[in-house]
């Protein structure tokens, strides 16, 4: 997965305070605390990294905010000077942006007080709520302007405030600037940034940052691969998935069996079960056991393709395996030979599922009824219905639908009309074309007039 060639923006986005008593910070800072040549070199490639190729399809550009005029909260000098500190805890913790110049300003002349960073980077915080994007930036780059010197904490809170407000596309910019303050990114600068990159689906990026980290003198845990693995998956990114997990072995982690079951879920769900079953293999030979979950996620893979004979293997392994179905597993494979119309099979898998303790579900019996619904075996389907009933399973909207649909293709109006009324009593809304199909069998068989009668029948329960 290659990342897309970087393009440059041409006007410059992240800038210090506008506010002239504000100068940049960079300019207070001594020569001996600028960043070494190797830490900046890095440090641009990741920016560079980060420059996504057309931010504009991606990441609105962030809207500057008017600023109303300073609140009279906010504006008296005196009451900034006397108590700054509580004057910054009220201003985080019920944010009033339209004082914040104002509360700068007075901090950055009351030179007894040296403004605490906590309280600094509580108020960047506040600022992912309100959206307001140029008032965080305003407020890292003043620190220095306030006798507080910022560092990677204050970094990583501006830094997740534009990755949660879609203003990702200043990151590149704010870490070339952050160079110059002498701020070094650390593990939770990366786990900000590569979730971000996951959460907007531009995992090469990710993988590109994750393989920078120990330039950084930061070694990424099993977490940063897990998360890139799972995205991977849920991105449909299949191709990639055996080259990131031989890389996460290079790198001494091994998926755990909750990510392997993600990876075979998400490749068995998109067909590739020879792929999945590989997966499973090498799961194994890791020393991972497989769960119940995961043998499900390739038995329906494989009922879904038409594999039945490997389907039945995966269920055979399993057993084998010393793994209990559970009442998901025992669907699939009910399902599975329903697909087969081994209908005599499956009823009997039924009754070895309650035999093992494992109650059936409202879709184990959906599963069994449909099929015979659409063999027009509508005797077994209401003895399931029956049979649902004396083991406390009620019948959902797709139950009724089935049976009604199965009344009408037999030309047993007045069963499916009993039996939609039953659905609406029971606070089931029928889809818009199972009351089209009864309605338009009750004109065919009587006449309009009856079929309205029968209509109005069933809504006066819903106006009740």
């Amino acid at each position: 997965m290659k990342a897309p060639k970087q393009t440059h923006r041409s006007k410059t986005i992240i800038s210090p305070p506008p506010n002239p008593n504000l100068a940049p910070a960079t300019d207070t800072l001594p020569k001996s605390q600028h960043a070494n040549p190797n830490s900046v070199s890095t440090v641009s490639i990741i920016a560079q990294k980060l420059q996504l190729s057309d931010p504009k399809t991606l990441i609105s550009q962030p809207q500057n905010p008017n600023l109303s005029p300073p609140s009279a909260t906010y504006t008296s000098s005196k009451c900034l000077n006397s108590h700054p500190l509580s004057t910054i805890v009220i201003l985080a913790q019920n944010p009033q942006f339209s004082g914040l110049k104002t509360l700068l300003r007075c901090l950055q002349s009351n030179r007894k007080f040296s403004t605490p960073e906590t309280r600094i980077i509580g108020l960047i915080q506040s600022c992912a709520s309100s959206k307001m994007v140029k008032e965080a930036l305003d407020l890292f780059f003043a620190m220095p302007h306030l006798r507080c010197q910022p560092s990677t904490t204050s970094l990583n809170a501006l830094l997740s405030v534009l990755c949660d407000t879609d203003s990702f596309h200043l990151v590149p910019e704010l870490l070339i600037k952050t160079l110059e303050m002498n701020i070094r990114l650390d593990a939770s600068s990366f786990r900000i940034l590569i979730g971000s990159l996951c959460r907007i689906g531009k995992l090469g990026f990710a993988i590109e940052l994750l393989r920078l980290m120990p330039d950084q003198g930061c070694w990424p845990d099993s977490g940063f691969y897990a998360e890139i693995l799972c995205k991977l998956c849920e991105f449909g990114e299949f191709s990639e998935i055996y080259g990131f997990l031989d890389e996460m072995k290079d790198a001494g982690f091994f998926p755990d069996k909750i990510a392997y079951a993600i990876v075979i879920d998400s490749l068995a769900k998109g067909g590739r079960l020879n792929e999945a079953r590989a997966i499973l293999n090498r799961m194994k030979l890791e020393g991972a056991k497989p769960d119940t979950i995961t043998y499900t996620s390739m038995m329906d893979g494989f009922y879904k393709i038409g594999e039945f004979k490997q389907a039945g293997e995966v269920f055979d392994e399993m057993l084998a395996m010393g793994l209990v179905p559970d009442v998901f597993t025992y669907s699939v494979y009910i399902n599975g030979l329903c697909r087969e119309r081994k209908l005599e099979e499956a009823k009997e898998v039924l009754c070895v599922m309650r035999e093992m303790g494992c109650r059936p579900n409202v879709i184990t019996y959906n599963t069994l009824i449909r099929t015979f619904c659409s063999d027009g075996n509508l005797r077994r389907a209401d003895e399931l219905v029956a049979e649902m009933g004396s083991n406390g399973v009620c019948g959902n909207s797709v139950t009724y639908r089935t049976l009604i649909n199965a009344y009408l293709r037999e030309g047993m109006v007045v069963e499916a009309n009993e039996l939609l009324v039953q659905m609406v009593g029971k606070g089931f809304f029928p889809h818009f074309s199972t009351w089209e199909a009864l309605l338009s069998s009750t004109v065919f068989k009587w006449d309009i007039l009856q079929a309205l009668n029968a209509l109005e029948e069933l809504i006066s329960p819903l106006s009740r």
